[in-house]
């Protein structure tokens, strides 16, 4: 009998000291970035039925900046939360203004991502993303706004001197969504925004 009751105290034991451990490998990771966006796609032709031809309606690139909250399951396995800001511009041939007009715009990106990394002994850790979201749009001086789901994939490098907690990563990343036609009946293209990120994550 004492030896059922010794190992059933030692599996009780083992469990109690490898609970923090497993805990220590979860670890959650935290980033804020800044950056700026590129659009790739135009948004759609004017047509001049007086003088003829055509023109387009396209972004401009902005500035962005967000943050975002990531729990890595293991070493290579993440699942992160992420939500960011940009401004543009959007340049739109008009006959009342010509050549061309400009009207400012923000958009607001949350979504969340599965992430893959590779961390290596010098404290460096490529990795890549992709996932899903809504990117939330609004025109100012209209009362024109939509919400649009969009897709993402990218990659990065992050950076953690000393394998410490604070780290210094950069990324590059694909956005694609589309626009609500009962709301911006002309912008009639799949948009692709190109975003490029850099800032600092801290660990715990």
């Amino acid at each position: 009998m004492v030896f059922p009751k010794l190992s059933t105290a030692l599996v009780l034991t083992s469990v109690v000291l490898a609970a923090p451990l497993a805990a220590q490998d979860h670890r959650v990771q935290i980033a804020g970035y800044a950056g700026a966006m590129a659009p790739l796609s135009e948004l759609g032709q004017v047509a001049y039925p007086i003088t003829g031809g055509t023109a387009v309606r396209r972004f401009s690139g902005g500035v962005s900046f967000g943050a975002n909250a990531t729990f890595w399951l293991d070493d290579n396995l993440g699942l992160r939360a992420d939500g960011s800001f940009a401004g543009y511009k959007v340049t739109e041939p008009r006959v009342g203004c010509l050549p061309e007009c400009t009207t400012a715009w923000t958009k607001l990106f949350f979504g969340g991502d599965i992430m893959l990394r590779r961390p290596t002994e010098m404290g460096l850790a490529p990795y890549a993303y992709f996932g899903a979201g809504v990117a939330k749009m609004s025109e100012s001086g209209s009362v024109r706004k939509a919400s649009r789901p969009h897709a993402r994939v990218g990659a990065g490098l992050n950076y953690t001197p000393a394998k410490g907690a604070l780290g210094f990563f950069g990324e590059l990343g694909l956005i694609v969504y589309d626009f609500d036609q009962t709301k911006f009946t002309f912008y009639d293209r799949v948009q692709t925004d190109l975003a490029l990120r850099a800032g600092v994550s801290f660990a715990f």
